[in-house]
């Protein structure tokens, strides 16, 4: 948690490490060129995609803006807009910065050489949710007209994926840069995790245009003053008793302080530091990271340590749907279900339980905050797409899986109206027929239509008993 003379905003963290993409990256022509030098990928404030932002330099010589144009890599570009209304927003931030900087709007469209710009993605901006207050240097404040309510970027997400954002003046000089969404950092300096986690993720490129991705939480890009007091860390059952503590920052004024809890620290003056818990501490405790700046800028993060005296054993059973549940359904957990033998955990099965959609074997772990973890017992399935009965109704799955699955009924137990589901994997019924059999083996075919592939479960029933079975419909 971020505060700047007692204004909050999100936890930061800084980069984890620079990765070389070989982007497209050039300027060409005469009479100047710029450089992009970041794009806040992930922007704070709703709607996301009015609150994003690209800072870029201009070159040795001056610039018009009624010549640029901008590629982005999602939605289309509107233009700009300077008028009354984007006069009282850089009036509003000016207010509100307690650096040394400022910001202005270009007189006649004119970027100075040399110029460093921000690009706004819109006019709505929240200043609020995306801070200015630690902006430490003068930057031109662009404006694209409002239009674009989805984002302009893509953020992070487990599927590969390069993005390119192109920058250029008519007849002049452009630039494009690229980067890779998977590598965005979240707030707490790893990859992945929940999407508001994920707010403040920046991308910024050197000269050749190589990324390095970082997340300073909920604020401006800029070069101004950013501090992190590092990962959360948890002091797990059998494990170390002392707390490594890796803070980092930019441009810090003096040293930094820690400070919290009733341990104590081993310096308390420098980023990096050991916390001894005090005796009887347990639980999550809050220290705070306090840096100065210039201009009486300062600025605070928070680190919980998460004193773990004990993990709950943890066992998984199956229903008979097939899904597992965990014995531990207490939310201040976190669960990450994993196939036997594999290190990645599967994407999207953050839940207690979890329905695989493939005949394998299955462990859940249970950690917490911190990263103190227990491992469950492993169960394995070999029935997905095959039948399950009940009730002495058996049901035979023909083309299981196909493209057109059909249900034999070997034994029913009474005929007359029956009711026919096709159930999807959130519950939901896509599909539901009364059938009338006449005799007690029958075939029935649901119908298809419209229906993506995917695994269903398919359920046959009356008034006194049901019967059903999974299916996976290809396409």
């Amino acid at each position: 948690m971020k505060c700047l003379h007692i204004v909050k905003s999100i936890k930061t963290a800084m980069a984890i490490s620079a990765v070389c993409l070989f982007p497209i990256h050039f300027a060409h022509g005469q009479g100047g060129c710029i450089e992009i030098t970041s794009i806040l990928v992930d922007a704070c404030g709703t709607p996301e995609g009015e609150n994003e932002m690209v800072r870029f330099d201009v070159g040795s010589a001056p610039l018009n803006v009624s010549n640029m144009t901008v590629d982005w890599p999602n939605n289309t570009w509107q233009g700009l807009c300077q008028d009354p209304g984007t006069a009282a927003t850089v009036a509003a931030i000016n207010q509100n910065i307690q650096g040394c900087g400022s910001v202005v709007e270009p007189v006649g469209g004119v970027l100075p050489a040399n110029a460093k710009v921000l690009l706004l993605t819109s006019t709505n901006i929240n200043i609020i949710a995306n801070t200015f207050a630690n902006l430490n240097e003068d930057l031109y404040l662009l404006f694209q007209c409002s239009g674009n309510t989805s984002g302009h970027f893509a953020n992070y997400n487990v599927l590969p994926g390069l993005r390119g954002l192109s920058i250029g003046f008519t007849g002049i000089c452009s630039d494009t840069v690229t980067y890779d969404r998977t590598l965005l950092v979240n707030q707490f300096g790893a990859i992945g995790g929940f999407s508001f986690e994920n707010d403040g993720a920046f991308v910024e490129f050197n000269a050749a245009g190589n990324p390095t991705y970082l997340n300073y939480g909920c604020q401006v890009l800029s070069n101004g003053l950013a501090l992190t007091g590092g990962p959360d860390v948890g002091l797990c059952p059998g494990g170390t008793t002392t707390a490594a503590l890796n803070g980092s920052a930019v441009n810090l004024v003096g040293s930094p302080q820690w400070a919290g809890g009733t341990g104590t620290f081993a310096p308390n003056n420098t980023l990096t530091t050991v916390y001894t818990p005090g005796p009887g501490e347990t639980g999550i405790v809050f220290l705070t990271l306090t840096g100065n700046g210039t201009c009486n800028a300062s600025i605070i993060d928070t680190v919980r340590v998460n004193i773990v005296t004990s993990l709950p054993t943890v066992t998984i059973s199956s229903s008979v749907t097939g899904t597992f549940n965990s014995n531990i359904t207490d939310s201040t957990y976190f669960y990450n279900w994993y196939p036997d033998g594999s290190t990645t955990f599967i994407q999207g099965a953050f839940s207690p339980d979890f329905t695989p959609n493939a005949n394998g074997c299955y462990f859940m772990q249970l950690s917490t905050v911190g990263g103190c973890f227990v491992q469950s017992n492993t169960l394995c399935i070999t029935n997905v797409g095959l039948v399950e009965y009940s009730d002495g109704v058996s049901l035979n799955f023909v083309n299981n899986p196909g493209s057109q699955p059909s249900i034999k009924v070997e034994t029913l137990v009474a005929t007359g109206k029956l009711n026919l589901e096709v159930i999807d994997l959130f519950g939901r019924t896509i599909r539901s027929m009364d059938v009338f059999p006449v005799n007690s083996s029958i075939e029935l075919f649901p119908d298809w239509s419209g229906v993506a592939a995917g695994m269903y479960l398919v359920r046959l029933s009356n008034n006194a008993w049901s019967a059903e079975g999974k299916v996976i419909l290809s396409k």
